[in-house]
This record gives structure tokens, sequence and C-alpha cells, in this order.
């Protein structure tokens, strides 16, 4: 195989539209996070940033 491989950043704001998909999320990520609480930290914030965007849609 010869060239580089190209990649994506990937947003969780962009793909987690649904309730279901961010508790989906949250719960892989606690699942991979083990001992890890910065990431545990940063998936959280996230679940925050993703509450705040859909209350602030609902009042517009």
């Amino acid at each position: 195989m010869t060239g580089k491989l190209k990649t994506r950043r990937w947003d969780v704001l962009e793909h987690l539209k649904m309730e279901e998909e961010i508790q989906g999320f949250l719960q892989a990520c606690f699942e991979e996070a083990e001992d890890n609480p910065a990431f545990i930290a940063q998936a959280l914030g996230f679940r925050m940033v993703l509450q705040t965007i859909r209350e602030e849609c609902h009042a517009a």
C-alpha cells in the first residue's frame, strides 16, 4: 500500500443529534475511559455543550 491515509477531524457536535445518540456516546466514553478522569470530564463537557445548544434552539 502506498500513499498517505487521509483522515478528517470528527466533531461530536456535528454528529450527535438525538438524546439516544448522546447517551450512547457517553456510555462508550465511560467504558473506554477506565480510570481516566480527564477523558470523562471532556465527554461530560461535550454533553453540556450539546444540551446548551438544544436549549437555545428550542428557545428561539
